[in-house]
């Protein structure tokens, strides 16, 4: 069966978050990303099951409880198995760790909006690093290695470490 998608706004209290979810949320990413939908509005749907329980999305809906948001776009996925929930959950949540920032579009991004005068805190990026003299330093946010051309896997996966700007910790995508 295909899997179909409605899109519905439904109150954040209604939506329950997914037992399995790995994704932890720190205080500071829900209150980026309640800053972000102040700004923005909710502009990312929701992914729910037909049950209402969240598949994507954990971290924008304590964002919008924490708004008191009324009601929030949602697409609700239905013919999915137990599994293939699961998995997507774990997807979801991998994809975008596996990308990495362009930090030259970033830093030209970043150095055409500080001139129009725009808050560029919003973006997430560490707010005493923009607009002002250390820009250069953006780039160091993210201490990434591309992966070098080798038959070696765990050389490989050291060079593909990111280090995270808030722990210092480095993870292996």
């Amino acid at each position: 069966m295909k899997n179909q998608r409605n899109v519905e706004y439904i109150s954040p209290d209604m939506l329950k978050p997914h037992p399995k979810n790995s994704r932890i949320h720190s205080e500071k990413q829900i209150e980026k990303l309640q800053r972000s939908i102040r700004e923005f509005g909710f502009a990312k749907p929701v992914i729910v099951d037909e049950d209402y329980t969240i598949l994507a999305g954990h971290g924008a809906v304590l964002a919008a409880k924490a708004e008191n948001l009324k009601s929030i776009p949602c697409f609700i996925l239905t013919g999915l198995t137990d599994e293939q929930k699961r998995a997507y959950i774990i997807t979801d949540n991998r994809m975008s760790d596996l990308s990495y920032f362009d930090m030259n579009a970033v830093v030209s991004e970043i150095e055409e909006l500080c001139g129009r005068n725009f808050d560029v805190s919003i973006t997430g990026f560490d707010e005493s690093l923009i607009c002002n003299d250390s820009l250069d330093d953006l780039e160091n946010i993210f201490e990434e290695k591309k992966p070098e051309n080798s038959d070696d896997e765990e050389k490989d996966k050291k060079d593909k470490s990111v280090i995270c700007p808030e722990c210092g910790h480095a993870f292996t995508p």
